[in-house]
């Protein structure tokens, strides 16, 4: 059974399958997010629309992490690429819910897979007209610290690769190499040339440009009635990115929509122990995200 939430002339509707967003109309008169059609689609995650991603965000090399003399392996929870956390697959339960807003909380644990249990807590807000606020707190209910972050994957429709284009306050580019994965050191960061879509875009950008508030905000031009801002609070987030993807792999609507992810960490940043201390949570603690969705129409 789905969740919906009205508020300031705007309708979403969420899966508890992850919390994720099956549609969101912000008064344009369609859904500008193109979530998942159905309980099939939902079961398949084709694609991660939408996904909620926690404890980490985006791949890890090979599925397996170190930290010290520990390994920990994520493909029994996140597959052969380590791909996007622990709980796009799991069940929420709504805790709290009123008018133009819910919060659906997960708790996951295995010990094999990440080296604490955390409860992700996702509040989504529609009292701001033509925008959706999303707040995702991942908590550590460890006893020692961990490294968490978290993220999103919405899909935004567009009316085609060539109508569409993507700007994103960002200074540098994330190369990576055929498993979607950065080397290591700084030789994977270059300067960032905003370019128009391709086929099979899938990149990340980060050292991003905030605003006086703190906020850094992308873009998607979509060619549709509407176009669409993602903001990001990146104030507590220093290795905060956009991930881009143009939909070139989708099994429904291939390169009709386009995922502009944000994210607090970059792909892999488990496996890059010089940057520890920067995502580590201490036990009791939450990382939390704010983000929002605008559409401008």
């Amino acid at each position: 059974m789905s969740i919906q939430i009205a508020g300031s002339q705007q309708s979403l509707e969420l899966t508890p399958i992850g919390a994720a967003i099956l549609s969101w109309d912000p008064g344009v008169g369609y859904s500008v997010i193109d979530g998942y059609r159905g309980e099939q689609e939902i079961a398949e995650l084709d694609g991660y629309r939408n996904a909620v991603l926690a404890p980490w965000c985006n791949r890890i090399r090979d599925a397996l992490w170190r930290e010290g003399e520990t390994q920990y392996d994520t493909r029994p929870t996140s597959g052969p690429e380590g791909l996007h956390g622990m709980v796009y697959d799991q069940p929420f339960t709504v805790t709290q819910s009123g008018e133009g807003y819910a919060v659906l909380e997960c708790a996951v644990e295995n010990p094999t897979v990440f080296p604490v249990p955390v409860q992700v807590s996702v509040r989504y807000d529609l009292t701001t007209p033509r925008q959706i606020g999303i707040r995702i707190c991942v908590r550590n209910d460890g006893d020692r610290p961990a490294p968490l972050g978290a993220g999103l994957h919405p899909y935004f429709r567009i009316a085609g690769l060539d109508q569409a284009h993507v700007e994103v306050p960002a200074a540098k580019r994330i190369v990576v190499n055929e498993a979607l994965i950065p080397d290591p050191g700084n030789a994977p960061f270059v300067d960032y040339e905003p370019a128009p879509f391709e086929l099979d875009d899938d990149f990340a950008t980060t050292d991003l440009q905030a605003g006086e508030d703190g906020w850094a905000r992308a873009r998607l031009v979509t060619g549709l009635a509407a176009d669409v801002e993602v903001g990001m609070d990146v104030r507590q987030h220093p290795l905060a990115n956009f991930h881009v993807y143009s939909g070139g792999m989708l099994a429904r609507d291939t390169n009709l929509s386009v995922a502009l992810e944000p994210c607090t960490q970059w792909a892999d940043v488990f496996n890059r122990p010089e940057l520890a201390e920067r995502i580590m949570t201490q036990p009791g603690q939450s990382l939390t995200l704010d983000v929002t969705y605008t559409a401008i129409f």
